[in-house]
């Protein structure tokens, strides 16, 4: 069938612009006999199987020139199997300038004479049933280029769309723009394999800026390429892209590479365009349709674009070609919009949220916009830090980066497309496949409207695909009209659902086997050793072992969370005075008695050595803190016995535990985490073989009822002195004791004697301030700006009795009506 191409530039894109083409791409250029040709002139395989996040490509700071993650990307590295069972054709990397002359040559060879470049489109009207076009020669120059520096602007098509179509504007964002900058570029990075480099790095102000560093060949690839395109983004608030001239904008390169300004480049061409997300609200309009870019526009992010367009092609194509030929009637093109349309939509998101998830990982490096540059710089530099508080960073870090493979990886989202709900194609009654909802992996089926699946077949003494044996221009779709392929033997009454079968692939993760340690002699209780007391030592304790019968074993303690050991034997002496100065004396002074310092009196206690425990707060103050002890803090508990009445604190035992995030307060739920109740995990230690190492179950109780319920069994103990309302404002200690002076408003003063003082008293409290401890200094500690630091975050205790019910559905369940223990409102 004969056709007309018109276009207003002399030549083809001078632009590297789009560069990969995924499999499904690759099979059309099969179909066109080009996919050789592509392979040929594109980069090698191992030069296309990763995406590298990289930290700079120069610079000397600690947190420089590093590999931030590194991924299998768009069918390479790992995911060159998977792909492989979905599709004969493997991806292709070669970028527009070099593609378009090349798909040129083809198509002037084929159809000499059809193809009018340097003209442009000035008239297109119906007259009698057929469109009539007017096109004349482009004699003036492109008013978007300037001397030898090609700055291209959008095409015409980018303005106003004809024949009355308008566009669905998902995203725009005034003032953030994308300037590809292609240049040459001696590649510093160590990454030969990746297809696309992404740099992140700090700026001096303590920003990250991200840029896009792009291999381009052409005829050396990895970090020998010639060419380079280099896209970075503005943002929000910044001067906008065509507000910069090339100097500027050369500079800003620079500055995001860390590149030394002797670095040579040659800068070909900038560009200059904004961030969106557009459909065209229909594809056709009587006997004119759009494709490609004039149909639907977005970010590069996915590579998404220029395949999108030439799959739209290929489905217009042989549906014009079966019209004009007469073996379709006009309504076999009312499908390409029902049909393609829906992808059109789906892709463009797709590559919208693709975009800002990239950067999305920021979040994991610890720097924060608008923080300060000091602050930021220490994150950074605590990241690629040899220590285990690094190694934990940079596994979160991962965390974050691999939710980036729905940009990288999306076989289903290029293959799984499904053409059954356009209203074009009968249905046979069978289940549709798994859907992923990612679209990481992609289900083979050959129901009616899918892509006919990949299968390897035997043709004579060639071994071809299935989707490459149609040698009829037609769908590669499954449909319910068989069409005879000479050489093939007819099977049944469908053919087209029964040359090849269907491998689907189903993935799915193993388990370890369960390993089972038996405990060790260190699981064993210890022995107290035994204390003496004199008044010569002023009633200091001094250790020495206690006499053991033979063969008598140390006691182990129970298993249980109730468990609550025998009465401890109040110490000798205690806390009181002196025989000789009458001055008060103790073992330990505690300052401060929140919860941690009564943990450590009744610790103590569990030693048999008496404490006083200072305290100017108010008793059983009524103000929320933390609200789950861990498993060791409930061990410790244990070990007083007093698990079982602090588990009676908390949530009941089957209450849930889920934590959940909404839109708002009684809105959409948008992510739950499960967790089992406190009755379930009891159970599963209950059950649990006594080889098992389990440790106590985590709870659920807010600080403030734990400190009251810890002052009130402290009082019970007679190896405890609780001084509540005793303010410690003096404290000297020398070689032999520490002196504690305590004051109460109602009260004179109190002078103390203790072998050691322990200050739990905040980190703004006396006891720090007394001995003149200050924080490490060895990185900032506040991430606000400027004046920001200062002002503390906020915190409120309210009453609401009926919020449950009134905006949270219910006693204990959110929106959708689940329970839930906690809920996170965004």
């Amino acid at each position: 069938m004969g056709s007309l191409l018109v276009e207003r530039h002399p030549t083809t894109s001078l632009q590297p612009k789009a560069h990969i083409l995924n499999a499904r791409t690759m099979e059309v250029f099969g179909q066109l006999a080009v996919a050789d040709d592509i392979y040929r002139e594109g980069a090698p395989p191992e030069n296309c199987g990763a995406m590298v996040w990289l930290s700079s490509l120069g610079g000397s700071e600690p947190y420089d020139r590093k590999v931030l993650y590194r991924t299998s990307a768009y069918g390479g590295g790992e995911l060159a199997e998977r792909y492989a069972r979905s599709s004969a054709y493997r991806h292709a990397n070669l970028g527009q300038r070099w593609l378009e002359p090349l798909l040129r040559r083809h198509a002037e060879q084929r159809a000499p004479g059809s193809l009018l470049f340097h003209h442009e489109l000035t008239g297109l009207a119906e007259d009698d049933g057929r469109h009539r076009h007017r096109a004349g020669p482009d004699l003036g120059p492109d008013p978007a280029d300037t001397g030898g520096l090609c700055r291209r602007g959008r095409r015409r098509q980018d303005r106003q769309p004809a024949a009355g179509h308008r566009h669905d504007r998902h995203t725009d964002l005034p003032g953030v723009g994308q300037p590809p900058c292609p240049g040459r570029l001696l590649a510093v990075h160590p990454c030969d394999d990746a297809v696309v480099n992404r740099v992140s790095s700090l700026s001096a102000e303590g920003t990250l800026e991200h840029c896009g560093v792009v291999p381009m060949g052409p005829t050396r690839w990895g970090r020998h390429s010639e060419e380079w395109t280099l896209m970075f983004s503005r943002p929000p608030g910044a001067r906008k892209a065509d507000e910069l001239d090339d100097a500027t904008l050369v500079a800003m390169v620079r500055r995001t590479l860390k590149l030394p300004d002797d670095h040579a480049m040659e800068v070909q061409s900038i560009s200059r365009w904004p961030v969106e997300g557009t459909v065209a609200d229909h594809f056709r309009s009587g006997r004119v349709f759009l494709v490609g870019d004039a149909a639907h526009r977005h970010p590069p992010s996915g590579a998404l674009g220029l395949n999108t367009g030439i799959q739209d092609a290929h489905n217009l194509a042989w549906k014009l070609a079966h019209v004009v030929d007469g073996l379709a009637g006009p309504a076999l093109l009312d499908s390409y919009e029902a049909e393609r349309r829906p992808v059109a939509q789906r892709v463009v998101e797709r590559a919208l949220f693709s975009l800002f998830n990239q950067i999305a990982f920021t979040a994991g490096t610890g720097v924060v916009q608008g923080a300060r540059p000091e602050w930021n710089r220490a994150q950074m530099t605590a990241l690629f830090a040899d220590t285990p508080d690094g190694e934990t960073r940079r596994a979160v870090l991962r965390e974050y980066f691999a939710t980036n493979r729905i940009t990288t990886s999306h076989l289903g989202l290029e293959m799984g497309y499904d053409y059954a709900d356009a209203g074009y194609v009968g249905d046979d009654l069978t289940a549709r496949p798994r859907v992923d909802p990612l679209g990481l992996d992609h289900e083979q089926s050959a129901r009616p409207g899918a892509r006919l699946p990949h299968a390897w077949l035997r043709h004579h003494d060639r071994r071809l695909s299935t989707t490459s044996c149609s040698r009829a221009p037609g769908p590669s779709c499954c449909s319910p009209g068989p069409t005879a392929v000479p050489g093939w033997r007819r099977r049944g009454n469908s053919p087209t659902r029964t040359a090849c079968r269907s491998s689907r692939t189903r993935s799915g993760a193993g388990t370890a086997p369960r390993t089972t340690t038996a405990p060790g002699p260190g699981c064993a209780a210890t022995t107290r050793g035994a204390r003496c007391w004199s008044a010569r030592t002023a009633m200091w304790p001094c250790a020495g072992p206690r006499p053991r019968a033979a063969g008598r074993r140390p006691r182990r303690p129970r298993r249980g969370a109730g468990h609550r050991p025998g009465p401890r034997r109040a110490h000798r002496g205690g806390t009181g005075r002196h025989p000789v100065s009458g001055q008060r004396c103790t073992p330990v002074a505690v300052v401060g008695g929140g919860t941690v310092g009564l943990m450590l009196a009744l610790l103590l206690d569990h030693h048999g050595i008496p404490s006083v425990v200072f305290d100017h707060g108010e008793s059983g103050q009524q103000r929320p803190g933390g609200s789950t002890p861990g498993a060791r803090t409930m061990e410790h508990l244990r070990r007083l016995g007093l698990a079982g009445p602090v588990r009676r604190l908390g949530l009941p035992g089957e209450h849930p535990g889920d934590l959940a995030c909404f839109t708002r307060f009684g809105g959409r739920e948008l992510s739950r985490l499960p967790l089992p109740t406190a009755s379930q995990r009891l159970r599963r230690v209950a059950a649990a073989p006594r080889t098992d190492q389990l440790p106590e179950p985590v709870h659920h109780a807010d600080r403030m009822y734990l400190a009251r319920f810890l002052r009130e069994h402290a009082g019970t103990r007679p190896n405890i002195t609780l001084r509540p309302g005793w303010r410690v404002t003096a404290l000297r200690q020398d070689a032999q004791q520490v002196r504690v002076r305590a004051e109460h408003p109602d009260h004179p003063g109190e002078d103390w004697a203790a072998r050691y003082a322990v200050g739990s008293d905040s980190g703004r409290g006396f006891v720090r301030s007394a001995l003149g401890v200050h924080d490490e200094t060895a990185g900032p500690r506040r991430p606000a700006g400027a004046g920001a630091g200062d002002r503390p975050a906020t915190a409120a205790h309210l009453r609401l009795p009926t919020f449950h019910r009134e905006v949270l559905g219910g006693p204990g369940r959110g929106a959708t009506g689940r329970s839930t223990r906690t809920w996170w409102s965004t």
